[in-house]
C-alpha cells in the first residue's frame, strides 16, 4: 500500500503522518512564525541534535526562503534518553563559543523533534534565556502531551499526538534506527524494532 511505503519492511512500525503531511505542516508552520517575527530584524534558532535535525533543515530552508537573513542558527546536543526507552537526566552540550554566536538581545526559537516530557526543552530555554535574556519560544514538529512533567510552553507545532506509543522517523528514533525515515511512524513501547 502506497501508505506504507516509509516502513513497508518493517510491520511492527504503524505510519501516522505522511512526508507530503509533514512538508506541508512545516510550510505552514513557517509561514506562522515568519508573520509573528515580521517586525524583528533577527531570530535566533537553536536546534536541538540529534533529533530535529531534518525537521529543523527543512523549516530553516522555509523561513529563509520568507525572510532572508533573519535567521542565525546555532545548534546545541542534547540528550533526554540513556540505552533503549530509559529517559535519563536531560543534558545539554553547546560549542564553546556558543554564547559569543547567539545573538544577544533577539528573541529565540527552540527547534526540536518532539515535546514530550518537556524537560529537556525547559533546560535549554533556560540557559538561551540567561544567555539572550530576551524571549525564549519553542516549534516542534511533535508535541506528545501523555507524558509532560513539567510545564513548559509549546508555542509552535505541526502536529498533535494523545498517544502513548514511541514515535519514528523524520528525526525522531529508535535506538539509534529510523530517524531517517520520511515519515512519521509509531512503535509499541518497550519493544524494540531492530
Amino acid at each position: 500500500m502506497h501508505n506504507h511505503v516509509c516502513f513497508k519492511h518493517n510491520s511492527k512500525i504503524t505510519p501516522i503522518r505522511h512526508y507530503k503531511e509533514i512538508k506541508k505542516a512545516i510550510s505552514v508552520l513557517a509561514k506562522e512564525i515568519n508573520n509573528d517575527f515580521v517586525s524583528e530584524k533577527y531570530v535566533n534558532l537553536v536546534p536541538l541534535l540529534t533529533g530535529s535535525m531534518i525537521f529543523a533543515a527543512d523549516l530553516i530552508r522555509e523561513l529563509e526562503c520568507l525572510s532572508s537573513g533573519k535567521w542565525i542558527v546555532n545548534p546545541v546536543i542534547t540528550t533526554a534518553y540513556g540505552s533503549g526507552y530509559n529517559e535519563s537526566i536531560p543534558e545539554m552540550t553547546s560549542s564553546s563559543d556558543f554564547s559569543d554566536k547567539i545573538k544577544h538581545d533577539c528573541k529565540s526559537i527552540i527547534l526540536d523533534d518532539l515535546a514530550d516530557t518537556g524537560q529537556t526543552l525547559e533546560l535549554v530555554q533556560k540557559n538561551i534565556s540567561s544567555i539572550t535574556k530576551n524571549e525564549v519560544l519553542i516549534a516542534v514538529l511533535v508535541d506528545k502531551k501523555v507524558f509532560r512533567t513539567v510545564n513548559v510552553p509549546i508555542k509552535y507545532r505541526c502536529f498533535d499526538y494523545d498517544g502513548s506509543d514511541w514515535l519514528v522517523g523524520f528525526g525522531m528514533d529508535a535506538e539509534g534506527f529510523y530517524r531517517g525515515a520520511k515519515c512519521i511512524g509509531s512503535i509499541p513501547v518497550p519493544k524494540l524494532v531492530t
